[in-house]
């Protein structure tokens, strides 16, 4: 915090708020050391954040005991505590920075996260704003219009602001910290996108594509976000990949498996039909050996609801048998039969 009050940009915005000033903040006798230019130091808002990041840190970590930090769970609880807390710091100085309306005196009286959504809030309608001028291309000059090239360029032009925008968002949300396809577990290959994706974080997911991360990217494993979508059953996210961000419904994993499929085995019902009926997937395509969703959710998963969806409204073929050395042949119904517990819902299944 100390670092980010002596950065040029901050001593100029200084200049234009008069709470910064040594003739006003003299009359303050709280604030120690005053300085004959205008500063952050004069207005105190630095210790007033400080504070705020105490009185946070109080809540955030019910146990002072050194003991905590030997659970591992806990103690990834207090680094995320930690950085949320940092990142709300900053933002706090950046609501000031970035709006010459907004005195430091209204900034100190803001909570972290009044100051946080104040300039989040202020972002994302610039961004809005960048990815309406991209959408709504108002008439070009004539040279332009008869040279593609031209056109191209202009377009390019406003995609980069919408891409710069919304990077600057990500950052500020802590969504980014090098680049926006950053593997954030080397064992999984899992980038910000897959996470967002799985947790059915929209906004986020959205605001990712914006800034430039690679829809169809996949983890070590062949994975891509709309496939940790379907898994978690985040409905909505998964539509919001394909309808909005041009994500692949119909890619499959090193293994062959679809999001249908990850979907289908996790017994998610509303995100099979989404994926089906909303984004063209293929309710039938097999992964390995002939295993198709409807078999795998008979087989394995004993998803009543979700095989009677995937037969009677996706329209996948309840008689597929598998190529399996073990299941030579066998089809959903003797899966449905064998592996399932019997009873009504059982027996209208089959």
């Amino acid at each position: 915090m100390e670092a980010l009050s002596r950065e040029d940009r901050v001593a100029q915005r200084a200049k234009g708020d008069w709470n910064c000033n040594f003739t006003v903040c003299e009359l303050d006798a709280e604030v120690p050391d005053l300085t004959h230019e205008p500063s952050l130091h004069n207005a105190c808002l630095i210790p007033s954040i400080l504070q705020q990041c105490r009185e946070w840190k109080e809540l955030a970590i019910e146990s002072p005991e050194p003991a905590v930090l030997n659970d591992d769970v806990l103690y990834l609880l207090v680094v995320a505590e930690a950085c949320e807390l940092k990142r709300l710091a900053v933002n706090k100085v950046e609501a000031w920075l970035e709006d010459s309306n907004l005195l430091v005196s209204a900034v100190k009286s803001m909570t972290l996260s009044e100051a946080d959504q104040h300039v989040v809030c202020r972002w994302g309608r610039e961004l809005l704003e960048a990815k309406t001028s991209v959408q709504n291309d108002p008439p070009l000059p004539s040279v332009v219009t008869w040279c593609p090239a031209a056109r191209s360029k202009q377009v390019a032009l406003k995609q980069a602001q919408v891409t710069s925008v919304a990077m600057r968002l990500c950052r500020m949300q802590g969504l980014l910290v090098s680049s926006v396809d950053e593997v954030l577990d080397e064992s999984s290959g899992e980038t910000m996108l897959m996470r967002q994706a799985a947790m059915g974080n929209d906004a986020a997911v959205r605001l990712l594509v914006d800034a430039g991360a690679r829809r169809d990217a996949a983890d070590i494993k062949g994975q891509t976000a709309l496939m940790y979508a379907a898994a978690a059953g985040q409905r909505e996210t998964a539509l919001s990949l394909v309808k909005e961000c041009d994500a692949d419904a119909s890619t499959a994993d090193k293994n062959g498996k679809t999001p249908v499929w990850k979907a289908d085995s996790k017994g998610h019902t509303e995100t099979v039909r989404a994926l089906v009926q909303e984004c063209g997937a293929d309710a039938s395509t097999a992964y390995e050996n002939g295993w198709t969703p409807v078999l795998v959710a008979a087989a394995f998963s004993g998803h009543t609801e979700t095989v009677l969806a995937l037969v009677q409204e996706c329209v996948a073929d309840s008689n597929a048998a598998n190529e399996n050395d073990c299941f030579n042949g066998t089809t959903p119904v003797f899966h449905h039969c064998t592996e399932w517990p019997h009873g009504d819902d059982a027996g209208a299944g089959a």
